[in-house]
């Protein structure tokens, strides 16, 4: 059988307390998450070139739930009835056509690889009626990113590895490592109203998703740089930092790591129309 396929399953169970609003203490139910997910999936390459590959992934997810939560006469009950839910993706994903140069210097090679992507994912919504019973506990039980979309990206790449020419022809020839990295992208949904959870920014419904910007520096083996932006059309501003430093030296018993992390759910940030400019009113949206 030509690609591969691959079979996935997980056993969980989480236990947390309910109240009636964020503002009481008093639980009114124990709300117990027992469920079994299995997801299947098969990937079959279409191209496979050194500058253009093209490849197809069938994915099914299943969960399946003995306690589920729902909603009577305005307060949250516990339902006994077990609930079932699956969905089923089609992923299409081009990578290419890959431009690269290799560029010799004294005693390296860089290769600068610039390569786009695109990607058309199809989704089969699963019922909305039994999402909306589910206890959502954590990220597991979010079937926000379940939804159609068209997704560009581009990448930028700077390799490196010693020039083989110089070194001695008893050695090994060492492979190439990455020492920067740079891609943004950003999503093109087919329903907007389901990928947004029937949520709008701004009484706006968003089209499209964040654009995204990703750089990776490792200018050395024991030093990195890693940071993601986030850019909000709707609300022009940035919703997302995420930066972190990284020192670590083999063999040292000492190592260091800073991060920084800022974020804006844009669902719940809103921009005051009467007020000139971003005041301290807005800042219960962040995190």
């Amino acid at each position: 059988l030509p690609g591969y396929f691959s079979l996935a399953a997980s056993y969980s169970a989480i236990n947390k307390k309910v109240t009636s609003n964020v503002d009481s203490e008093e639980p009114i139910a124990d709300v117990f998450s027992r469920r079994f997910n299995i997801t299947p999936s098969y990937t079959l390459n279409l191209l496979k070139h050194p500058w253009l590959t093209a490849n197809v992934k069938l994915k099914s997810s299943y969960s399946f739930y003995n306690r589920s939560i729902g909603s009577e006469y305005d307060e949250a009950v516990v339902l006994n009835d077990p609930v079932s839910l699956g969905y089923h993706t089609a992923t299409l994903t081009f990578t290419g056509p890959t431009l690269s140069r290799i560029f010799e210097l004294r005693n390296r090679k860089i290769k600068h690889i610039i390569e786009p992507k695109l990607t058309f994912r199809y989704v089969v919504n699963p019922d909305q009626e039994s999402i909306d019973k589910l206890v959502v506990l954590d990220s597991m039980d979010s079937f926000s990113n379940v939804h159609s979309y068209f997704r560009f990206s581009l990448s930028s790449r700077l390799l490196s590895k010693p020039n083989d020419n110089l070194r001695n022809k008893n050695k090994s020839s060492s492979s190439a490592c990455e020492i920067l990295a740079y891609t943004i992208a950003q999503d093109y949904y087919f329903d907007p109203m389901i990928a947004s959870d029937n949520r709008t920014i701004n009484n706006i419904e968003p089209e499209f998703s964040n654009l995204t910007n990703t750089l990776r520096f490792r200018p050395t083996r024991e030093a990195s740089l890693e940071t993601s932006i986030f850019y909000n059309h709707y609300l022009k501003r940035f919703t997302y930092i995420y930066l972190t430093l990284g020192y670590q030296p083999s063999g040292s018993p000492i190592t260091g790591t800073f991060k920084y992390i800022k974020k804006i759910d844009p669902y719940y940030y809103q921009i005051e129309s009467t007020s000139g400019s971003d005041d301290e009113s807005s800042a219960s949206s962040e995190n």
